[in-house]
Order: structure tokens, then C-alpha cells, then sequence
């Protein structure tokens, strides 16, 4: 689909110590394999932002428009962020400037994109330096090129294939090259959609460059070795493959070796195979900056060494489990005869992929486009194909028009979700990851829009159920009246709109079908009314370099709603930490700059929705003033375990010039006066008062003679307090009594008021954080305000020192409580 072109550097290294290769820009050097990627040290908050670059005029598809890309370009960026990775990915607005400062960054352009292609990224490195997980090579800016023609493929800009580019091309920013596992980083077939649009293959990959630690627990790796002829096979793609769920793959390295991390509990098949002739994707280069290319090719194998699913080897996982010596010797031929296969289903308007096939119905038919698949007028001799996991069967494979028809039914009662299909050759086999997509319902349709006079729009159509969203050029309405399955309605309200704009109306259900797949060619249309031009103040719109500061955005005609509002300054130099929204005109915003800022006025962009409002020159940066007191973000909880900010709770205040004098510095939190237990010039301590409601506070501080810039705290509900976690049979859990797997342990928990929990699960364990199931919540009856959880311990990490958590809907964690797991 793509051919990335990245500006790199030549290093002069020797010999090889593998390590775990995935699909990223790796090098090869003494130390090991190194990979290119975003210094996260360099990034404010750990946050790489991309920016869309003003190119001049862009060519529209009807009813397409600027604030319809740029919400897609936003919503792009956001599919990124996962906890398994400690990068962060954030949308920055509209720059003037080609190169958007110092601070790493990604950028969006628009260009004359070559014949053929889609899109395509550059990457822009610079020498190799070593950080806390090793050597690397730091990527400086990434750029993704888009086509100007915005109606040509793969636009219209509220089409998925629009949105899936931006996310594939956004991934190659990062630093991830393409896979064969159906995910977002997949180049011949991608099951993302826009409800899922990364896979567990992509999340894995992005968490081996920026691992999140304290998230290894919850998952396991597979590692082991691939030769040919007892010669190791460098770039074989190793493939680990549960039976109806998401794929996780790597690449071996230069002695075979390779290592699968990041897989969730359960079981897998492992299989092998080689890349396809011309693989799109960089080689790594060797001591003399050559590239290394792939292996030979070989049979794609299952192991322990079979292409027969009655014969595959089931893989268990488990929480931070290692399983190594899971080898292959494969066999070496002179080519690659099956690759390269996609699937797609007829919609009745056109060919579509992801394929989806309804279960209700009594047959689906799948096209098959690939490589090796066709001999003349019929399918390629000896081939088989059938599908992987659950009991759907291919029961006919005809060619039709040099593709194949694959005709699949399903018994009654067939579960949903991805299923894998298989193509086997006498002495050959290819895997499709989710080939077919199982939902029990045709795709939704949209048959009327209504606009309602409180600006609520009630859309009625086929297929939806109480998951279904619905979407206004890509951009999800909020629900004010739930799914009616009598009138087969929902009333949403639209995300703000521009005057007199349209916006193209979709329906997305949860397993990921959506209405344009029949609907693409002539969507229905919300017609927002004549409004007046939205405007707004910033203040302050001056900030000195090396400094943080609240600033409040005031409009004119917006619609500041939460979750979808941008701050954007233009430059890479200038951060937008937090958003709070507290009005549709009023909002305020934590901002960073960076320690060396260049001096000048950048583009200010605030969005909300399609409402962009620009103002060029609309934000300056000076130059730093290191005699001011400057209060440094984030601001936290200064005990360890507790990161939220709530009534009670000691606060640290890191910075510059805080304190004078002791005796003289005073802190506010929304202008109310706190106790300062302690003040030095780098470190300030208060006490958030008792009555100080949960919300956004603004918290001011003067050193004695100066006053630091104000800046915004998030005041949180108190955490729960973890007293004791016993067996059940009521003893302490140490070294000599450990909990054990299967086990119900009874925790002790404070703080938690029995009415707020929906139901016993509710309540969150966490043990060596992987989740335990809470199977019943009861109150202390002589002891008010106290309850009892009990939970049934799953595998975990075993040990003497095994932390526990409790918490509430994904609010604050409690305090840690260490017990013994066997």
C-alpha cells in the first residue's frame, strides 16, 4: 500500500546479539538490535503530538470539508494510546511552520501523492544515544503525506479507509513497520475498524519500543529459535495465533532467535512463515550499513512441524509467564507460492473488507484475491481452505473471474467474532488472521434523520441495537435517548457543527459493522443551521519559555463540549497537558513550554467538534525569566501509591523559586487558603483542606515576593483504604500462609460506600496487577463504613512481596498491601 521513505543515518557497528526484532526500524549492533524511535525524556508529559500543516487549497468530495479531516487526523492520533505503552499520543491543531519547533513531533501534510499509492510516512532520526532500556536512535519528526485530493482514495475523510490510513500511517511515525496479522499495521487485509482501529499485534509491537513496566505482569511471552537445514532463518514471521481472538507476531533475528511478548492469557497455535517476495518494509542494516535482507524462503509451518489442524499444538499463556524452546525447523524451497490474500464480501453496492459474514443467514459467500490461489479457470490444484476456530465450514471453493468465491455456512448457535482462515497446498500453507468476521446481523442502515428543535437529532434505522453510535463524518453524537427497539430509533445530539455545514451520517455497531458499507456512495446528511462565527480570547497568550501556566479560553458562538475540544498552539514547543471544560464558551487548560522554546508567535487552533477557530500569531512565546517562581506539571499526591489529588491528601508542588522564606510563602486552591507543611525553593508541601470539592482547582502560589503562574489541579474522590487482606479461612497472607490460585481471599476495604457499587465487580482487586474476579461485597456490621471483598485469585506472579490494590470503576487505587502467591 505504501512505501516508506525515512531519512537515516549510516552506523558502523559489528556483530550481532539479537534481541526481540517485531516489524520496527531496527539496526543491528554489538549491544544488540536497536530500534528508532521517539525519546520519551524529550517529550513533554510523554506525549508525542501531530500537527496538520496548512498547505494551500485542498480538493473536497461533496459535503467533505477542513474540520471533517482535521477531526479525523485527531481521532487517528487518540487510537494510539494504550496503558501498555508509556507514549502518549495527542492531537496539536494547525501549524504555519514546515518543522514545528524543537520538541519532537509528528506532522500531517498534504501533497501530490505518487501514482498508485494511498499515502506514505518520512521519518526524520538522529544519532544513536543511550537511555534507561538501552541504546536507541531518536526520531525527531515523523510526517505523514497524505493525498490533497481528498476525493480520491481513500477519501471522502469520513470514509473508514480514510481513518484506517491516517492510524497505519500514523504507526509508521512511531516507529512500526508492517505486519501480517490483520491489524492496523497490515498492508494486504486489516480487520480494524473504526470501533477497533488497532489490533493487539499493533499495541504489542508500540509496547515493546515504550513498555508501560508496571503492565508487563498481566501478560506472558513465547520465545524460541527458526532454522532451515540447522542454519538459523533471519525475518521469518512467527505467529502466535489464539483460535478466535487477535494474533500477536514477531520477526526473528539474525541467529533465528525471537521472542513474542505482550500476549494475553489464554492458548495459542504458533506458526512460521516467510515474508513475501519484495516485502514493503525497511531492512535492517548491518556494521557496514547495508541492508540485511530476509531469510530464504520456506514452508509455512504449525508447530510442532505440521500444516494439519488436528496436529497443532496448543500454547497456555499466563500472567507473566515465560514458555521458551517453542522451535521450528523449517523447510527451504526456492519460492514463496501462496501470499499476499485478502478477503471481501459483496455489500450490494461493492467489495468490502473487513469480510463480514452473518451467522443468520444460510450461506456467505467470501472473495479471495491473492497470490497463488488460481490456476487458469480453477482454483490452484490441492488447494484447501477452511476456516480456523468454531465450527463455520468453507463447503465450496469456486475461481470466478480470477479470484475465488469461498461459500461458508455455520451451525446454529455459532459464536461471533474473528475467525482465521487457513489455505493449504500440498506442501505449502498461508494464514489469513481474521479472514471472516462472525457477527449474528447484517450490517446497520440508516434510514431517516430527524432534526429535533432542541438540537437532538433522532436517527432511525435497521440492524442497530443498544451498542449502536452513531456518527456525523466520523466525529460520535452523545446519546440522549436510548436505542428503541419498538421504533428502531435513537435521539443523539451532534458534536458541534460550522454553519450551514453537512455532515454524512453513519450508524457503527459494536462488532464493528457500519451503515456505509451499503450507504458510502450516498450517506444521509445532518444540515447544521445558520449560526453566527464562533470566536474566542485566550489569556494569558504570552508565556515565557521553561514555564507552565493555567490559561482560560473564552468564546464567542462555540460549543465547547468535553472530549472534544483541541487547544493547539502550532508549535511542538508548546503542550496543552489537560483540558477542563466548564461552559460551551469557557474552558481551561494546564500549558507547558518547553526548556528551549524559540522565541516568536505560532498559530493558536481551538476545535470543538467542526467548530475551528484559528487565530495566526495568537500565542507568543518570550524568552525564559529564571528569577520567577515557576510551579512544574504534573502536580501530585505526595504519597507514593496515591497519584490523585483529593480533600485531605498532602500535595507535592515541584518547581523553581517556590519559597523565599517559609514564613512567607502561601498557596490557594480556588483562592482559599491551604496550609503549607513545608517550602523550599525546588519542593513545596500543603494539605488540601478538608472541605475542597471534587472538581478542577486553581491553584496559585507566591514565593514571598513573586507570584508563580497559576496552574490547574484535579481534585478527586479519596481512594479506598486497603486494611488487611486475609485467606478464607480469615489468617494474614505471608510467606509461610500464601495465597493460591483458585483461592477466595477476603480484603478488608475503608472508604467505600456500599450504595455506589453497581455490583460485586464493581470493586476492582488488583494482585501483581493482573484484575482478580470480586465474587461478593458485604459491610461489617459492627463496624460502620467498613466492607469485606471477597476475590478468587487468578494466575498471577508469584512471590513473597505480591502487591494488592483495590478500587472502584477504574477510580483512584487504594494504598498497596503486600501478601505472599503461590
Amino acid at each position: 500500500m505504501r512505501r516508506a521513505l525515512t531519512a537515516t543515518i549510516v552506523v558502523w557497528v559489528a556483530a550481532l546479539t539479537p534481541a526481540t526484532a517485531y516489524y520496527h526500524y531496527n539496526r543491528y549492533t554489538p549491544d544488540g538490535i536497536i530500534q528508532e524511535k521517539f525519546d520519551l525524556a524529550a517529550l513533554p508529559n510523554r506525549t508525542l503530538t501531530f500537527f496538520v500543516a496548512q498547505t494551500g487549497e485542498l480538493e473536497y468530495a461533496p459535503n467533505d470539508g477542513l474540520p471533517a479531516v482535521l477531526n479525523q487526523i485527531r481521532q487517528a492520533a487518540l487510537a494510539w494510546n494504550d496503558p501498555r505503552s508509556a507514549l502518549q499520543v495527542a492531537f496539536g491543531g494547525l501549524t504555519e511552520r514546515t518543522a514545528p519547533e524543537g520538541t519532537p513531533h509528528g506532522l500531517v501534510v498534504f501533497d501530490d501523492i505518487p501514482p498508485g499509492w494511498v499515502a506514505y510516512s518520512t521519518r526524520t532520526v538522529s544519532e544513536p544515544v543511550s537511555g534507561p532500556d538501552g541504546a536507541f536512535v531518536p526520531v525527531t519528526q515523523g510526517v505523514v503525506h497524505l493525498n490533497r485530493n481528498l476525493a480520491e482514495r481513500p477519501g471522502p475523510s469520513y470514509m473508514d479507509a480514510f481513518f484506517t490510513t491516517v492510524v497505519h500511517e500514523m504507526g509508521h511515525v512511531l516507529g512500526l513497520q508492517h505486519t501480517y496479522t490483520s491489524g492496523a499495521m497490515s498492508t494486504v487485509t486489516r480487520a480494524t475498524v473504526r470501533m477497533k482501529p488497532v489490533e493487539a499485534d499493533d499495541v504489542a509491537a508500540l509496547a515493546v519500543l515504550y513498555p508501560n513496566r508496571p503492565q508487563l505482569a498481566k501478560y506472558g511471552s513465547i520465545a524460541g529459535r527458526v532454522t532451515a537445514d540447522g542454519l538459523p532463518v533471519h525475518m521469518a514471521s512467527v505467529v502466535a495465533l489464539p483460535p478466535a481472538g487477535s494474533p500477536i507476531s514477531t520477526l526473528t533475528g539474525p541467529d533465528g532467535s525471537y521472542r513474542i511478548d505482550h500476549l494475553p492469557p489464554g492458548n495459542y497455535w504458533l506458526y512460521v512463515h516467510p515474508l513475501p517476495p519484495n516485502p514493503d518494509m525497511q531492512l535492517p542494516r548491518n556494521a557496514a550499513g547495508e541492508e540485511v535482507p530476509p531469510g530464504p524462503p520456506f514452508a509455512t509451518l504449525f508447530y510442532p512441524g505440521t500444516r494439519d489442524p488436528e496436529q497443532f499444538a496448543t500454547i497456555e499463556v499466563t500472567h507473566g509467564g515465560a514458555i521458551d524452546g517453542i522451535d521450528f525447523a523449517v523447510e527451504q524451497r526456492e519460492s514463496v507460492p501462496i501470499h499476499d490474500i485478502a478477503t471481501y464480501v459483496w455489500t450490494g453496492v461493492g467489495y468490502s473488507t473487513p469480510a463480514y459474514a452473518n451467522t443468520a443467514a444460510e450461506t456467505e459467500v467470501l472473495a479471495a484475491v491473492g497470490t497463488g490461489l488460481v490456476s487458469g479457470d480453477a482454483p490452484v490444484p490441492g488447494l484447501d481452505v477452511r476456516v480456523l476456530g468454531g465450527s463455520a465450514e468453507v463447503y465450496s471453493v469456486l475461481q470466478f473471474e480470477g479470484a475465488l468465491a469461498l461459500y461458508l455456512n455455520f451451525p446454529q448457535g455459532e459464536a461471533t467474532g474473528p475467525r482465521h482462515i487457513l489455505f493449504t497446498l500440498p506442501d505449502d500453507a498461508y494464514v489469513l488472521p481474521a479472514g471472516v468476521i462472525l457477527s449474528d446481523r447484517p450490517a446497520p442502515a440508516v434510514t431517516a434523520v430527524a432534526e429535533n428543535p432542541d438540537g437532538t437529532v433522532t436517527v432511525t434505522g435497521t440492524g442497530l441495537n443498544e451498542g449502536s453510535q452513531v456518527y456525523f463524518d466520523g466525529v460520535p453524537g452523545a446519546v440522549r435517548v436510548p436505542f428503541d427497539g419498538e421504533t428502531g430509533s435513537v435521539v443523539v445530539m451532534p458534536p458541534a457543527g460550522a454553519s450551514e455545514d453537512a455532515a454524512s451520517v453513519a450508524i457503527y455497531n459494536p462488532d464493528g459493522q457500519t451503515s456505509l458499507a451499503t450507504q458510502s456512495n450516498d450517506p444521509p446528511l445532518h444540515v447544521y443551521g445558520a449560526a453566527e462565527t464562533p470566536f474566542v480570547t485566550v489569556t494569558p497568550n504570552v508565556l515565557p519559555a521553561s514555564d507552565s501556566a493555567m490559561v482560560e479560553v473564552e468564546g464567542i458562538n462555540t460549543h465547547f463540549e468535553p472530549g472534544q475540544v483541541t487547544l493547539g498552539f502550532g508549535t511542538s514547543d508548546v503542550h496543552a497537558r489537560e483540558v477542563w471544560v466548564l461552559s460551551p464558551t469557557r474552558l481551561i487548560a494546564n500549558v507547558t513550554t518547553a526548556g528551549g522554546a524559540a522565541e516568536g508567535a505560532s498559530l493558536l487552533t481551538v476545535m470543538s467538534g467542526f467548530q475551528v477557530v484559528t487565530q495566526p500569531a495568537g500565542f507568543l512565546v518570550q524568552a525564559p525569566n529564571p528569577e520567577k517562581p515557576s510551579i512544574r506539571l504534573p502536580v501530585l499526591n505526595a504519597h507514593p501509591d496515591h497519584r490523585v489529588i483529593y480533600a485531605g491528601a498532602a500535595v507535592e508542588i515541584l518547581g523553581r523559586n517556590l519559597s523565599l522564606d517559609p514564613a512567607n510563602t502561601t498557596v490557594s486552591l480556588n483562592d482559599q487558603p491551604v496550609a503549607v507543611l513545608s517550602a523550599t525553593p525546588e519542593r513545596v508541601y500543603i494539605m488540601v483542606p478538608m472541605e475542597m470539592p471534587v472538581g478542577p482547582a486553581v491553584l496559585r502560589l507566591h514565593n514571598g515576593a513573586e507570584s508563580a503562574n497559576p496552574v490547574v489541579v484535579e481534585i478527586g474522590a479519596a481512594p479506598p483504604q486497603l486494611n488487611a487482606v486475609l485467606s478464607s479461612s480469615g489468617t494474614p497472607l505471608y510467606a509461610g500462609s500464601p495465597a493460591r490460585v483458585g483461592e477466595v481471599v477476603n480484603l478488608v476495604v475503608a472508604g467505600v460506600n456500599l450504595a455506589d457499587l453497581k455490583s460485586p465487580s464493581s470493586l476492582r482487586v488488583s494482585v501483581g496487577c493482573v484484575e482478580m474476579r470480586t465474587v461478593a461485597v458485604v459491610p461489617l456490621s459492627h463496624q460502620p463504613g467498613v466492607l469485606v471483598a471477597q476475590a478468587v485469585v487468578e494466575p498471577t506472579t508469584p512471590g513473597i512481596q505480591v502487591p494488592v490494590t483495590v478500587s472502584v470503576d477504574g477510580g483512584p487505587q487504594s494504598n498497596v498491601f503486600y501478601i505472599a502467591v503461590q
